[in-house]
C-alpha cells in the first residue's frame, strides 16, 4: 500500500507501472521503464516514488505493457513508451520517452489500456481504439496493427470501457455489456470460444461496473454482486471447481461492491464501506492461489485501489 501520500484523487496502474494522481492534476510514478513508460522523459526504472514533471493537470493515466495513455482534465490525450504495435496512437511506431498528444482525439471522458492497444471514450458516448489488432480487439476485422485511433462501429451510448490483455468491453448506459476481440477462454460471455471483433452484447445485464483482465472479465452489477466469465486456471475469477467459465457467473461471497482493479491473473475488489479483497496469483498471501476472494485484513476506508501483474495498491479516504 502507498502510505504518506496527500491530497490523492485516484491511483491507476499498468503491468508494472503505478501512478497516483493528486487533486491538484500532478502525478507520481513509479515502475519499470524500459521503454519511457514512466513519463520522465528517460529510461530508468524507480524503485521509488517520483514526481512526474512531464505529466500535468492529469485526470486518468493508465498503463499497458509497456505503454501509457494520459488523460488531462481538458479532456486530451497523450501517451508514451513502447510503439511497436502503434499502441501510442501517434500515426507511427516510433517509441517516445515523452508524452505526445494525440491530434484529433479530443472530449474525452475514459482512457483504458490492454497489453499492447489502447482504447478512449468520448463525451459523446463513442469509443476510439488503437494498436494491436491481432484478436479483433480494437472492434474491427483482426489485423496486424493500427497507427492512429479510429472509432468503434456498433457501441453506441457507451458510459465506461476496460481493455482486457487483448479484448475489451463497453458497458452501455443501459446496464448491458459490449464485447469484442480475443475469446480463447470464453472471455467475451457470449457463451462459445472464438475471437469475435464485432462488439456484441454479452449474456449478463443491470451491470454498472466493468473490468476487463488477461483471458477473463468481471463485472459488478447495480445491487453490488461480482459477476464473473473466462479463463480460472489460476483461481482469478475467485471460484472454485472450474478451468473456464462462458456464461458470467456470480461470486457468492462478495456483496456491496464498488470497484475492481486486475493485471495478469490478479483482482483486487473494494466494497462500500471501504473493505479490499484479492485472489488469483500473487494476491500477497500465503496461499499462491486462493481460489476465492480474501479479506486484507489492515485495510479500511479505502477509496482507490489498482492492481499490478502481482501486487495490490490501495488510497485510502485520509489521502
Amino acid at each position: 500500500m502507498v502510505k504518506e501520500i496527500k491530497g490523492v484523487k485516484s491511483i491507476h496502474a499498468g503491468y508494472d507501472t503505478i501512478f497516483v494522481v493528486h487533486n491538484n492534476g500532478k502525478v507520481d510514478g513509479f515502475g519499470h521503464n524500459e521503454f519511457g513508460q514512466l513519463a520522465m522523459g528517460n529510461t530508468e526504472s524507480a524503485t521509488r516514488r517520483k514526481v512526474l514533471k512531464m505529466v500535468d493537470n492529469a485526470d486518468q493515466i493508465v498503463g499497458g505493457e509497456f505503454h501509457t495513455v494520459i488523460l488531462t482534465n481538458d479532456r486530451k490525450v497523450f501517451t508514451c513508451g513502447r510503439n511497436h504495435f502503434g499502441q501510442l496512437g501517434l500515426g507511427d511506431r516510433t517509441d517516445t520517452i515523452t508524452p505526445k498528444q494525440i491530434w484529433g482525439l479530443d472530449g474525452i471522458k475514459q482512457v483504458s489500456a490492454g497489453e499492447n492497444f489502447a482504447a478512449a471514450l468520448s463525451t459523446s458516448g463513442h469509443v476510439y481504439t488503437w494498436g494491436n489488432n491481432e484478436y479483433g480487439q480494437l472492434g474491427a476485422e483482426p489485423s496486424y496493427f493500427k497507427e492512429i485511433p479510429a472509432k468503434v462501429e456498433g457501441a453506441e451510448n457507451i458510459k465506461a470501457i476496460s481493455c482486457g490483455s487483448t479484448h475489451m468491453l463497453a458497458l452501455g448506459f443501459d446496464g448491458t455489456i459490449y464485447s469484442w476481440g480475443d475469446n480463447r477462454y470464453g472471455q467475451l460471455g457470449l457463451g462459445f470460444k472464438g475471437k469475435h471483433n464485432d462488439p456484441t452484447v454479452t449474456t449478463v445485464s443491470g451491470v454498472k461496473y466493468v473490468c476487463a483482465g488477461k483471458g477473463f472479465s468481471l463485472a459488478i452489477t447495480e445491487a453490488g454482486k461480482v459477476k464473473i466469465w473466462g479463463i480460472n486456471s489460476k483461481s482469478q475469477l475467485g471460484i472454485e471447481g472450474e478451468s473456464e467459465v462462458l456464461f458470467p457467473e456470480e461470486i457468492l461471497e462478495l456483496k456491496g461492491v464498488v470497484e475492481l482493479a486486475t493485471k495478469g491473473n490478479f483482482v483486487v475488489a473494494r466494497d462500500d464501506i471501504g473493505q479490499v479483497y484479492t485472489w488469483g496469483h500473487y494476491s500477497g498471501v500465503d496461499d499462491d492461489y486462493p481460489t476465492k476472494p480474501v479479506k486484507v485484513g489492515e485495510l479500511k476506508y479505502i477509496k482507490s485501489v489498482a492492481a499490478t501483474t502481482g501486487a495490490g495498491y490501495a488510497v485510502d479516504e485520509k489521502r
